[in-house]
């Protein structure tokens, strides 16, 4: 998953093993305050300040803390700790108005800004007890923005949740196979619409059906959404935006360019 930060520089988050080799991991080396090193597993997140010549910084996303066990894809569950991060799942992410990054996977939802990717975690072996908190900004960080509340990692405090799709008798699912893109108020989400299925051991859907892909659109930030099935198949993301009924705004680059 990779996208431009509002500060400039690029975001680049995975993981540190594929997940059909979790059981020999080998890890990544990040770095630790006080010029220690240490080996993280799982989900990570790298910045580039020169446009992906040269990525300095890198941490693992974790709020670290003693061992305890989360869900995650598929009802899987994983080991959480100052050293083991989310082990697999689809990513999407977008930078919020107040310079946070809001990082999904396919269960959990992370909150972080660049001020903590860019500051140094404890040495693991010296933060056994430590809050299960990301905290907001580097400690001698002067952005008010930036030195708000600490915000937990695997989901934040306060959220709404919003439905952008709801049909009888249809599943609606997958939007981290087909993308999100983002232009100050205006976002616009790919998913993939199925029938549904009480399941056995699968997902919810009837697999002797047609699976379809969908778009769905907000002009106010996310709080309000119309989803719809594109006529034959998009050529690009504004040929997908014409095919709503408002009339669409001119991209800001917000995230990116449509291009």
């Amino acid at each position: 998953m990779l996208i431009r930060l509002h500060e400039g520089p690029l975001l680049l988050c995975s993981y540190t093993d594929q997940s059909r080799d979790w059981k020999v991991r080998k890890g990544m080396t990040f770095k630790a305050a006080h010029g220690s090193e240490f080996t993280g597993y799982g989900l990570f997140a790298a910045v580039s300040f020169d446009d992906g010549k040269t990525w300095p910084v890198r941490r693992l996303i974790t709020p670290g803390g003693p061992e305890r066990t989360v869900g995650g894809i598929d009802r899987h569950e994983f080991t959480l700790s100052n050293t083991m991060a989310e082990p697999q799942g689809y990513l999407a992410a977008a930078q919020t108005r107040d310079d946070r990054i809001q990082l999904l996977s396919s269960k959990n939802h992370y909150v972080f800004n660049l001020s903590w990717l860019k500051q140094l975690p404890p040495a693991p072996a010296a933060s056994a007890a430590a809050d299960a908190h990301l905290k907001i900004g580097a400690p001698n960080e002067t952005n008010e923005k930036a030195k708000s509340a600490p915000v937990p990692t695997v989901q934040p405090v306060t959220k709404e949740n919003i439905t952008i799709f709801s049909e009888p008798g249809r599943y609606g699912g997958w939007p981290a196979n087909h993308g999100l893109w983002q232009w100050g108020d205006e976002i616009v989400a790919g998913f993939e619409v199925a029938w549904f299925k009480h399941p056995v051991n699968d997902h919810a859907v009837d697999r002797s059906k047609p699976f379809e892909c969908w778009q769905a659109r907000s002009l106010d930030g996310g709080k309000n959404w119309k989803s719809k099935q594109p006529r034959g198949k998009p050529r690009g993301i504004d040929d997908m935006i014409s095919q709503f009924d408002e009339k669409p705004k001119q991209a800001s680059g917000y995230q990116t360019q449509r291009e």
